[in-house]
């Protein structure tokens, strides 16, 4: 589970337009990439993830009478988002640790319906 802790972090780098596996996409089409550099917070042992969201952001999920999840940020929001995802990424953390974002403590805005990060 990811929770508050010392704040250790891990610098990671992210290009628009690659894919997972770091290949560059539509790069012989010329399309441009921006380098976008953040803070990820580290897993420890026994305190799990450090959350690390900006100070001032708008983050909201909703739901769809069909079911399409739509999430809408400001882009403090949308790189905290990223943040927390990258975050479960790392190659240390185990499968199962997540991040339950809800209205209720206030990471989501208010009437957002509830989302689970979690780590396959």
């Amino acid at each position: 589970m990811l929770g508050k802790g010392n704040g250790s972090t891990v610098s990671a780098t992210v290009w628009t337009g690659q894919s997972a596996r770091g290949v560059r996409l539509s790069a012989d089409l010329g399309r441009a990439v921006a380098k976008v550099e953040v803070e990820v917070p580290v897993y420890e042992q026994g305190i799990g993830l450090v959350s690390a969201w900006p100070e001032d952001y708008s983050l909201k999920v909703s739901v769809a009478p069909g079911g399409q999840v739509r999430i809408l940020g400001d882009a403090a929001g949308l790189t905290g988002l990223a943040t927390q995802l990258l975050a479960l990424a790392q190659a240390d953390v185990p499968t199962g640790a997540h991040e339950d974002l809800d209205d209720f403590l206030l990471v989501l805005d208010e009437g957002s319906a509830p989302l689970r990060l979690e780590r396959g």
